[in-house]
């Protein structure tokens, strides 16, 4: 492996080939402001014009461009107090609960700098998650009865909590294709959400 961080690839290989790969991936940080800077990716900024978080170009000067980034320490005020202080709620997907199976409710980590947690039903109590890749994942456990209710996985940084995603679990069998997915395992579960989610 190779990285080269003046294009901004990545090389990968094995005996039979070699793949470049894009260093920037900054479409997972979410639709914000406040979600792109508090990545602290040195590859990705945000475009106040285009309101979307892009990979920075090959020697793009960040202070006398127009892109946004702010490496240093997690301050999302450059966003402006308006952008740091939204909160946002996501509406919940629907998954369907089937006596004996097991089901796993997957969080996308868009930041590695934020502590992930799972509420239920907008309880003071929460659960903590299994990071799995780029998910941080919320499995069955003894104290973690995933029954009938809404489930909330939360991510604070930076002293801000922001909903990332949010299941309501029903079981009167009105979703099939959430009724596969609990039968089937947690595999397909997390690659339905990874569909979801992009």
């Amino acid at each position: 492996m190779a990285i080269d961080s003046q294009k901004g690839h990545m090389y990968v290989g094995t005996a039979m080939e070699v793949q470049r790969l894009p260093l920037a991936d900054c479409n997972r940080y979410g639709d914000t402001c406040r979600d792109c800077i508090l990545s602290r990716d040195p590859y990705c900024g945000w475009d106040r014009a285009r309101r979307r978080c892009l990979a920075i170009p090959p020697g793009y000067n960040i202070t006398t461009g127009t892109l946004i980034q702010n490496l240093d320490q997690s301050n999302s005020s450059v966003c402006g107090e308006a952008a740091a202080l939204k909160q946002r709620r996501t509406s919940p997907r629907e998954v369907l609960v089937v006596s004996n199976t097991s089901i796993f409710l997957p969080c996308p980590v868009r930041s590695f700098h934020a502590t992930y947690r799972w509420e239920k039903d907008n309880c003071v109590k929460n659960y903590p998650c299994l990071f799995s890749g780029d998910f941080c994942v919320l499995g069955p456990a003894v104290r973690t009865p995933l029954k009938d209710g809404v489930f909330r996985c939360m991510a604070t940084e930076d002293g801000f909590k922001v909903e990332v995603i949010s299941f309501r679990l029903v079981n009167d069998g009105r979703l099939l294709a959430a009724s596969l997915a609990s039968t089937l395992g947690p595999s397909l579960l997390l690659a339905m959400a990874t569909l979801w989610l992009h």
